[in-house]
């Protein structure tokens, strides 16, 4: 999935694993968003932000319950984003979204051994959706 529709379908799949006033961080391309002319999804409870600006002081001022990104961009992947949230000591909830890999079970292995305080999952875009209608 490339940035654009990851950052497009942001919203519908804030509702992934909700809580009562969950809040999702999504990480992904800002620039891309912001060049698509949509708007840039910010509310209380979505935060659309670049791996770059992913810091302590924005984990501790927005509290995600829920962190989301594409698998793989043009700039970063979920082993970059689980090690960014490790290193800020992020131990919650982490997803990442794909569509029909192969074996991810793979990468699931690898970023839990690199991070292993990281709740971490891929989702599979496709059966959300599915689940969905």
């Amino acid at each position: 999935m490339d940035d654009f529709a990851f950052t497009s379908r942001v919203h519908q799949m804030a509702p992934v694993e909700p809580t009562e006033d969950s809040r999702v961080l999504a990480i992904g391309d800002v620039s891309l968003w912001r060049r698509s002319g949509t708007q840039q999804i910010q509310t209380r409870e979505i935060l659309l932000s670049d791996l770059v600006q992913l810091t302590a002081v924005t984990l501790a001022e927005f509290n995600p319950d829920l962190v989301l990104s594409p698998i793989v961009t043009a700039r970063f992947d979920c082993l970059d984003v689980a090690h960014r949230l490790s290193e800020l000591g992020f131990s919650g909830r982490y997803r990442a979204l794909a569509r029909d890999l192969p074996d991810p079970s793979l990468i699931r292995a690898e970023i839990l051994r690199d991070c292993p305080g990281l709740n971490f999952e891929i989702l599979n875009i496709c059966e959300l959706h599915a689940r969905a209608n």
